[in-house]
């Protein structure tokens, strides 16, 4: 994984899950083209997003969520939230992306929703 993605995220494979975790606390122009093919590297469909390193997020960064959600979509893939800040949380509700990222408290709840 190039040095500049290493400060942004990590990867885990729990199953045939793929976890992101973030490693900042502000994402922002999130290099949505690297990220995937990190995870397509992984070879996994199914991913959880752990957000709970993140305070902040800009609006380039949702569009490339809702990209990076369209993308597994399409391959018959399933993708949760987990570890947001309540701030966070009334983004995802404000910019009315709550309707298509289940969000949950914790990591467990955000794996049984992709892999069941």
């Amino acid at each position: 994984m190039p040095e500049e993605n290493k400060t942004l995220y990590n990867l885990e494979e729990v199953g045939p899950v793929t976890i992101i975790h973030f490693t900042v606390d502000m994402l922002a122009n999130l290099p949505l083209d690297r990220l995937y093919h990190d995870v397509e590297a992984h070879g996994s469909n199914r991913l959880v997003l752990d957000f709970s390193t993140v305070t902040m997020i800009n609006s380039h960064s949702l569009v490339a969520f809702v990209s990076l959600r369209r993308k597994v979509l399409n391959q018959g893939g399933k993708i949760a939230l987990y570890g947001l800040e309540p701030n966070l949380v009334e983004l995802f509700e404000r910019s009315r992306l709550r309707n298509f990222f289940p969000i949950f408290e914790h990591r467990d709840e955000a794996l049984a929703t992709v892999t069941g």
